[in-house]
This record gives C-alpha cells, structure tokens and sequence, in this order.
C-alpha cells in the first residue's frame, strides 16, 4: 500500500533460566548420554539446553531468508529498548497481529501486544490486525483483563482473526471488533511462488507427493496418512514440526545437518503436492491457497476454535475430522474450489479494506 513497514523483532522466552545445581546436573546427565550413544544406542534425547538451542538454530537458519523480504529491527528485549526504539524510529502506526498474539500462554509480555509502552499522550494510530485469542475461552486472569482493558480502549480499531474473538472483545474489553482473514490469505499463490523462486536452488520438488504437515503425531494421524496415499498411489512428503535435538557440543557446521527445511520448501510443498493431510491451522490456510484437496485433524492441544472459525467462513467445515474413519467420504468428495476462491475474494477485499481505511 506504499507504507514503511519494521517488523518489531520480539523474541520469546524460551524458558527461564534454570538453577545453577540444575545446569549442573543438565550438563553431567547430557554428557552421560552422549557417551551411551557413542557405544550404539539410538534414539538418545540430550536434555541440556536443547530446546534453546533447537531455537537459535531455527533464528540462524530462518533470518537470512527473512532478511531478504521484511525490515525487521534489532532484537528488543526489554521494555526501555522498545520505548527508546520506537521514539527513535517515530513510527506513525502500530500494528499488533497476529497469530494468537492475544493468548497469553503465548506471548509472556502479554502487555507490550496492546501497547502498553507506548505513551498515553502520544497520539500514533493504533490498530490491531487479526489478533488472534487462539481459543473461545477467556484466559487472562482478572488482573490481566482490568490492567489491559484500557489499552485496549485506545485501539482506533480491532480486528480479530475468529469470529469469537469478536464478542471476547464485546464482553471482557467492552471494545468493538471486526472479524478478518488470517494475514496470509490476504496475499495470493503468486505472491509466494514468487518467494519459492528467489530460493529455489535451495528447494526440491515433491511433484505428485501427499503433504504430510503434521505439527503433533499420533497413531490416527499417521494411520489417515497411510490410506491416503495409499488410495491415490502416491508416495509421501512428510514435514513436522520436531527437530531432532542437537546433541552436546556441535559446531555451528554440525548443527545444520540438524536444521529444519526452509520456509520457501514448505511453500513448494503446497505448490506441487496433490492433497493435505494437517493438523495445523496454516497448513490449512495453505492448502486453501493453492486450492488443494485437504483434510485437518482436530488439534485441542494448539486450539480447535481459530480451525473451526476458518473453515466454517469458505463451507468447509467437513474438511475437519476426529479420526481416519470420516476419511471414507472426504477422499471422495471434490471440494468446489470456485465457491471457495469466490468467498475468498469477497473477504479479502473487506479485510483489506480495514487497513486502508484505518491507514489513511
């Protein structure tokens, strides 16, 4: 739309930092096992600093590709760098969205997702775009509803990713809230071929493949899997969400053989892959952009609602399923993509025009 935009980088707290006797025992106990592996036993988990180091791994191998097609600023951790930040960038707008941002479990600096930093005086639009609760259910405390109503009160507008976070909005902010698309949908398969190309040497194709995108495994999940590729006699692409864990002391060349495949190859994934089997919101949101056949397993752990309120806004409420034994039906069953792409123009025209109006 011809604006700047700088995308606040706001890195999440792993966890905190645990005890110096419990780093200890981290250490010894990783050490342990790394010897264990070495006489040939499999499948070892190295508990020490894993998940933190699985996350830098990500960040280092994720941000050169980001840096190619966002602004994103400095990392900010603390609150006097995002107000000195900011003061010194003198932004005109802020943009809070969107993937459950608006879930506290998920964002610890819950406060900072309203604006809280910003001055009461300072007179910057404040929109938020999608923002997204993650479930129907209220989860802030009392504490967290009566410090972070007002801030949201000073919102120019809301908008919200699901249809209940509208009247969450209603009934705990006393704010109004429009329902919009999920930012991705804003952007069409085009947008992101365009993406896979400026990365495509580091891509392969999965031509004719069933996608598996599978952020939690069970037995249901990978039993539909199997059915389905075996009833279109088609070979699978599996991604998930798990990495394996670094194992202690590798180098920053080591650790790439441990590194999860580029964003641009899940893209491709999409692009050239005949049907979906997810369990994953924007796995879904995908598949609706490149119009492949899908079916999506309920995910109560990550939240059903934002799946629900997704499908239930393009007429594909059947697309969600409990178990493998409702996929009998779906495999057989075309979805009308023309009512889908239909429906899809219509409520991207109406979410963008939210931005262009509380832009100008």
């Amino acid at each position: 739309m011809g604006h700047e935009v700088v995308t606040l980088d706001i890195p999440i707290p792993i966890a905190s930092n645990p005890s110096i006797i419990k780093q200890i025992f981290l250490f010894f106990a990783t050490s342990l096992l790394a010897i264990i592996k070495k006489r040939g036993i499999k499948n070892i988990y190295y508990p020490f600093n894993t998940k933190l180091r699985n996350h830098k791994l990500i960040r280092l191998c994720f941000r050169p590709f980001l840096n190619q097609i966002m602004l994103i600023s400095p990392e900010i951790n603390s609150e006097d760098r995002l107000r000195e930040y900011c003061k010194e960038k003198e932004f005109d707008a802020y943009i809070v969205g969107s993937d459950q941002v608006w879930r506290p479990n998920y964002s610890p600096n819950i406060g900072w997702f309203f604006l809280d930093f910003l001055k009461y005086e300072e007179r910057k639009k404040k929109l938020s775009y999608a923002a997204s609760f993650g479930t129907d259910m209220w989860d802030f405390t009392q504490e967290q509803t009566e410090y972070l109503k007002p801030f949201a009160k000073r919102f120019d507008a809301i908008s919200v990713r699901e249809k209940s976070g509208v009247e969450l909005c209603s009934k705990y902010f006393e704010t109004e809230a429009q329902h919009v698309l999920d930012p991705t949908l804003l952007l069409e398969a085009s947008d992101y071929n365009k993406l896979v190309e400026i990365d495509k040497g580091n891509t392969y194709s999965v031509d004719g493949h069933v996608f598996a995108y599978i952020l939690d495994e069970t037995t249901e999940k990978l039993d539909a899997l199997n059915i389905v590729a075996s009833y279109f006699e088609l070979p699978v692409e599996k991604l998930s969400s798990d990495h394996k864990p670094l194992p202690p002391y590798a180098d920053t060349k080591e650790s790439f053989k441990y590194a999860p495949k580029p964003i641009t190859q899940w893209l491709r994934n999409f692009h050239d892959c005949k049907f979906v089997v997810t369990d994953s919101f924007h796995g879904t949101v995908f598949s609706i952009i490149y119009n492949r056949p899908f079916v999506v397993f309920q995910n109560p752990f990550r939240g059903n609602t934002r799946i629900e309120s997704l499908l239930n806004s393009f007429g594909l409420e059947n697309r969600l399923i409990k178990d493998s034994a409702e996929l009998t039906t779906l495999i057989n069953h075309p979805i009308d993509w023309k009512q889908v792409n239909t429906i899809l123009l219509q409520r991207r025209e109406e979410s963008c025009h939210f931005l262009i109006k509380n832009l100008s």
